[in-house]
């Protein structure tokens, strides 16, 4: 599969006077450039844009990398018998504080036509536009609903690049970097639909040529109003204690510079948090306040003492244990099994941070190396307190530049050990990029993913079986590489599940070398040694390479980039349509390997199989094959071929050949061979 990238989501703005289009509707990402035509493919793109052109002698042209529009007039109502326009279609966005529509755009031939760009509410007939106008004299035209503010203005006769900056106010037209008009207008400001709607028109019998490029939307999210102080009581709650001494748990969305209290009635007291206050018998009242710089904030809640009844606090939280990475600490905890258990207090660095029944706590976005400690009290519901501290302190990891993995976890060289049921895939994703990832000696039951620059190498022979998952249809590789320069080194691949054992795709300078790659999966249609796509200057090097079952490959390369080398590998491939080394539509340097096929039957089977294999040097490798198997051919190239065969040696034979595109060549056992020319011999 290659790898796809969602690049970006199109902001598409059109809709004009009182013509509405409906398109598919697409909703923007945080993404800010939301839409983006060069023009360049030399066809309308129907996913962005629809064409609206109306009148004999009026059309749009994607040609040159440019949109050019032709218009012609029909005299009388010219809007509606003689325009060219593009009108894209409708996009969400709900949370805009300013919307930018650039590009360039010409007029080559102003006379009696107008050249326009636009920026519509989908939904209503609001816009806001520009408009060269080419009589009486060269003007522009600014304009939204009711209103049109027209000035003198030479209108661009050669490329000049433009944008239209929408606010909720007011917008900005702009033109060679320097801001030409600014517009006050609220039109758009409810806009959540917005269309571009691009061309010109004429009134008159006459040619008139327009041209667009470079047209791209970005927009400014909106940025959220701050919140108001708010305060929350944790603790005491709208309930029946008994005990007059309750806990004071009080949390804030912002830094509190003051906090006081007022218990039935009495005099502010301040405090800081977490306290005890001490409450009477029978009703009581407590209004909390906060301060924090020029706001204020209170909370109140009212509770009930009981004195005679439960007072007996809950069990502690046992078990507390913590997971760490690089930027979170997690802890989780067993709750004690008291029946009115009400929940965990959470303190963190003697702060109290909140209370929860779900036997874990989270501090997320730290920095490596950082400490925190974690307290916990129990509190039941008659508001007993277990006030016997549970605590743990944990530590983020410091990376380091090699990761360890072993069978039942990963660790940082010098660190703190991690237990993992997948060790080999969280040992990679904890890796820094350019790092080293050492896998010590074990059975690995895992397919694994890396994508980021690294060194993933064992000198234990560890040993990767997969675990058959799918990353596209009927490929199923133990290894998937999507990063530039990543080097896997010294693994015993081996498995029955996954039916590739290396796959890298649209990736450079990535380098399989002294691996054992055994590949018996039997589901799919067809499976891999190593599989190379899309992307280049790979080096496939001294592994070998075993395949079994129907249409195995031992190395197949289907690269666009630079060429990857191929060499000093042993192949093997036993199985009906075995291909050795394979050269798919790209050209790689292949040398110094032995193949070997067998187990051919009725489909075709070729050690070496070039095809469209270009500049493709080929020399200096070993070839095997079964001669009592008629359809075991040695070399088979289709196509266009420039490169070399060259010192191949086939079936014991030392090989020159030349062949510039569709040729076979297989070894014949010697009582089919005929008798070679002087200096000659068979292969």
């Amino acid at each position: 599969m290659k790898k796809r990238t969602l690049f970006l989501i199109y902001l598409l703005l059109s809709s004009y006077l009182n013509v509405g289009f409906v398109g598919v509707t697409h909703v923007v990402t945080a993404e800010s450039y939301v839409f983006y035509d060069d023009f360049n493919d030399n066809s309308l793109d129907t996913e962005k844009w629809t064409e609206d052109v109306v009148g004999s002698g009026n059309s749009y042209t994607e040609a040159n990398g440019e949109a050019q529009f032709v218009t012609y007039g029909h005299g009388g109502d010219g809007w509606n018998n003689g325009r060219a326009a593009l009108v894209s279609k409708p996009i969400v966005i709900s949370n805009w504080s300013s919307i930018t529509l650039s590009g360039k755009w010409k007029f080559t031939d102003p006379y009696t036509a107008e050249m326009f760009v636009r920026i519509l509410d989908a939904d209503s007939d609001n816009f806001v536009a520009v408009h060269y106008i080419s009589w009486p004299s060269d003007q522009i035209s600014y304009r939204y609903p009711g209103k049109s503010i027209t000035e003198d203005r030479t209108i661009p006769r050669s490329y000049a690049p433009f944008r239209i900056v929408v606010y909720k106010d007011h917008f900005e037209y702009w033109e060679s970097g320097v801001l030409v008009k600014t517009v006050y207008t609220t039109s758009m400001e409810n806009t959540t639909r917005f269309q571009i709607f691009i061309g010109g028109w004429d009134e008159t019998e006459r040619y008139s040529h327009m041209y667009f490029d470079d047209i791209a939307v970005e927009y400014t999210p909106e940025e959220p109003a701050e919140k108001e102080l708010q305060i929350t009581i944790h603790s005491p709650k709208e309930q029946v204690y008994h005990t007059t001494t309750i806990d004071l748990n009080v949390t804030a969305n912002k830094e509190v510079d003051e906090w006081l209290y007022s218990l039935n009635g009495r005099e502010n007291a301040t405090f800081e948090p977490n306290t005890k206050i001490t409450a009477e018998e029978g009703e009581n009242h407590l209004v909390v306040y906060a301060i924090a710089g020029d706001e204020n904030a209170s909370a109140r809640v009212n509770f009930y003492v009981e004195l005679g009844g439960d007072t007996t606090p809950p069990g502690t939280v046992e078990n507390l244990t913590h997971e760490v990475g690089v930027d979170y600490i997690h802890w989780t905890w067993d709750n004690p099994g008291d029946d009115d258990f009400e929940g965990a207090l959470v303190y963190i660095d003697g702060k109290y941070q909140g209370e929860t029944t779900d036997g874990e706590w989270w501090l997320d976005e730290l920095s490596p190396g950082e400490t925190h400690e974690i307290g916990i009290l129990t509190r039941d519901t008659s508001g007993n307190v277990n006030t016997t501290w549970v605590n743990d302190t944990a530590t983020t990891l410091v990376p380091s530049e090699t990761v360890y993995v072993n069978e039942s976890g990963w660790w940082y060289e010098g660190g703190e050990f991690n237990p993992s049921e997948t060790p080999l895939q969280d040992g990679i994703e904890a890796a820094l990029e350019t790092g080293t990832v050492v896998v010590l000696a074990g059975t690995y039951h895992e397919s694994v993913e890396i994508d980021k620059p690294l060194t993933v190498e064992t000198e234990e022979g560890a040993e990767v079986r997969g675990d058959g998952s799918y990353w596209d249809d009927g490929i199923k590789p133990v290894f998937y590489v999507e990063s530039n320069n990543v080097t896997l080194r010294g693994f015993i691949i081996n498995s029955s599940v996954s039916n590739v054992g290396v796959w890298i795709t649209d990736a450079q300078n990535c380098t399989v070398e002294e691996n054992t790659i055994i590949i018996t999966e039997s589901d799919e249609d067809v499976r891999y040694g190593v599989y190379l796509s899309y992307g280049g200057d790979n080096n496939v090097r001294n592994n070998e390479i075993r395949v079994s079952g129907f249409q195995g490959i031992g190395i197949y390369v289907y690269e666009e980039g630079k060429e990857s080398t191929v060499s000093g590998n042993t192949v093997t491939v036993n199985g009906d349509g075995a291909n050795g080394i394979e050269v798919f539509e790209s050209s790689s340097l292949v040398h110094d390997n032995d193949v070997r096929i067998a187990g051919i039957g009725e489909n075709p089977g070729y050690a070496l199989y070039l095809y469209t294999a270009g500049d493709s040097d080929v020399h200096d490798n070993t070839i095997s094959t079964n001669l009592s198997e008629p359809r075991a051919w040695a070399i088979n190239v289709v196509d266009e071929f420039r490169g070399s065969l060259s010192s191949n040696r086939i079936n014991g034979i030392l090989t020159e050949i030349t062949c510039p595109g569709n040729c076979e060549i297989r070894g014949l056992p010697e009582d089919e061979r005929p008798a070679p020319p002087d200096g000659y011999g068979s292969v």
